[in-house]
């Protein structure tokens, strides 16, 4: 949302929809023993031993993860807490754009 040309957009929307690919792959890649996956999870956030768990490389587990305030955690810090958006009914949209045919 904070580019203009439209080619560098669809480049970051399929850069991003990859890595959303590459984390579904490395939680897939976890075992599905709780114990056995939070080991591997751990090891993998130290350094991956695997390409396909690359993308825990780095994760926190830790009460300082976002090192913001602990009250809006997970970069929420950055969004409002107030909804600035209406929805117009059926006689505001019309009024705003004429007639809706259905």
């Amino acid at each position: 949302m904070s580019e203009n040309d439209i080619d560098r957009l669809a480049a970051m929307v399929d850069e991003e929809v990859e890595r959303c690919r590459r984390a579904g792959a490395a939680v897939d890649a976890l075992p599905a023993d709780p114990q056995q996956a939070a080991a591997v999870l751990a090891r993998a956030a130290q350094k991956a031993d695997q390409p396909v768990l690359e993308p825990f490389e780095g994760l926190r587990f830790d009460d300082e993860c976002d090192d913001r305030d602990q009250l809006r955690t997970m970069g929420v810090f950055h969004w409002t807490t107030v909804l600035y958006f209406a929805l117009w009914n059926k006689a505001q949209y019309e009024a705003e754009h004429g007639t809706v045919e259905g």
